[in-house]
């Protein structure tokens, strides 16, 4: 899932916002029990360079947003459930940007997530343990 977040530099009190933030969610399904497991890629300041990746900041309604998100996948993956007429739920920008991406920076691109230095998905799945019941998505 890629979202638009916020992020503080814990150092210098930076913000800055960003159009390209991707979470990894990790579904698994045993015995009709599930879990998922999320994961945040995130970001270090420019200012600073330092080596502190900074957790990004998130608005409620995005959090709702990624919910249902994430929720379509589970009924398409695991149960076969497509949903047509589910209205299109657009993510809601905070803070300028409009800059380049910050690949330097980004803990997604330096795990292979990022679009540009994407190699394949299956770097994201070295984030978490995996088994052959679990499926790796990145939610679009």
């Amino acid at each position: 899932m890629i979202i638009y977040l916020r992020f503080n530099c814990s150092m210098c009190g930076r913000f800055w916002a960003s159009s390209k933030v991707h979470i990894v969610f990790h579904m698994k399904m045993i015995r009709k029990a599930g879990q998922v497991k999320m994961y945040i890629f995130k970001q270090k300041c420019k200012v600073c360079n330092t080596d502190i990746y900074e957790y990004p900041d998130f608005l409620q309604e995005n959090i709702e947003i990624a919910v249902n998100k994430l929720v379509i996948k589970i009924l398409q993956i695991f149960y076969g459930r497509f949903i047509d007429d589910e209205p299109e739920m657009c993510f809601i920008k905070s803070g300028r940007q409009d800059g380049p991406h910050d690949y330097k920076n980004c803990e997604g691109c330096l795990h292979g997530v990022c679009e540009r230095r994407r190699g394949n998905e299956d770097q994201a799945k070295d984030l978490a343990s995996v088994d052959s019941r679990c499926c790796c998505c990145i939610i679009l």
